[in-house]
């Protein structure tokens, strides 16, 4: 009986960690809490990531850098040369759709992003 239970938690751990994907970063992200849009990209041949943040509202655009990326958190680094902010932030996948995103430094918050979903034939 404990060997079924034990197959069952290690079965059921894959599928939930597995699709947290560097790939599935990829998108355009948008969060209520913030008129900044952060952008993923994803290069198939290195597997790296690429970030853009920026705002259309307040006409800015804000340096962030990737510092460690494995494929269920993103770690990154932000300097806003228009407020002279900065912060690190963890971006964690939780479902394909649905981001976290956990900032530290000059704002210690919290944030749900979502994924923009585009219709593209």
């Amino acid at each position: 009986m404990k060997k079924i239970i034990l197959s069952l938690l290690i079965i059921l751990s894959t599928t939930l960690y597995s699709q947290d994907d560097l790939k599935d970063f990829e998108g355009l992200w948008t969060s209520g809490d913030t008129s900044f849009i952060t952008v993923f990209t994803h290069n198939n041949n290195n597997n790296k990531l690429t970030v853009y943040t920026f705002s259309f509202l307040s006409n800015h655009t804000v340096e962030e850098t990737i510092l460690k990326a494995n494929d269920s958190i993103i770690k990154t680094q932000t300097i806003n040369k228009g407020n002279g902010w900065k912060v690190t932030t963890d971006y964690k996948l939780l479902t394909k759709g649905t981001m976290l995103a956990s900032f530290a430094g000059d704002t210690d918050i919290k944030t749900l992003f979502y994924k923009a979903i585009f219709n593209v034939e």
